[in-house]
């Protein structure tokens, strides 16, 4: 794990489909707007410029996304490659895929723990950007705008990696599609 990265995790429920294309692939939420179990809401909007910044413009440039897919959080366990990111009413939808090389026996673990579903939920490793402010548990003004139990906003997020996890922070951030 990365020092200051912060960590959110969210559960996948998996269906499989086949893939046309034969490409080993997850999809879900890596984040949702939910308050999660530490009490932070992510607020709409919070990805956009990091999915810009970090995975548009690099991909359109000829590089590789600066946002990695790792397992368990673990850096060097590089498991395969951000295909997809969207922000869409529910939250952070994306769409990976899993390294196939021999070599990299994680990702085919992790592909395969997925597809029998133990492997369930998603996790994202982040830093807060402008824009995050604590919320006092006595500010009955904030609770009625962000919701019960919300202890911290965040309006902005750098995102730097999603990562398949045993035991999510966030119950709402579901694997929803494990292709083959």
């Amino acid at each position: 794990m990365t020092k200051d990265l912060e960590y959110k995790a969210f559960k996948i429920t998996k269906k499989e489909l086949d893939s046309a294309d034969g490409i080993k692939k997850v999809s879900g939420y890596a984040s949702t707007w939910d308050v999660d179990q530490g009490g932070d809401k992510i607020l709409p909007g919070a990805f956009a410029d990091t999915i810009q910044e970090r995975f548009i413009i690099p991909k359109a440039a000829g590089y590789s996304s600066q946002i990695k897919f790792l397992y368990q959080h673990t850096t060097d366990l590089i498991i395969g490659r951000v295909l997809s990111l969207k922000e869409d009413e529910k939250g952070l939808f994306c769409e990976l895929e899993f390294f196939t090389d021999p070599d990299i026996p994680e990702a085919r673990k992790a592909y395969a723990l997925a597809k029998l579903g133990e492997l369930d939920s998603f996790s994202i490793g982040f830093k807060c950007g402008p824009g995050c402010m604590w919320i006092d548990e006595d500010d009955e003004e904030a609770e009625a705008e962000y919701g019960e139990g919300v202890s911290r906003v965040i309006k902005s997020v750098v995102l730097y990696e999603i990562s398949l996890v045993t035991f999510p922070m966030n119950k709402a951030c579901l694997v929803t599609a494990v292709k083959k």
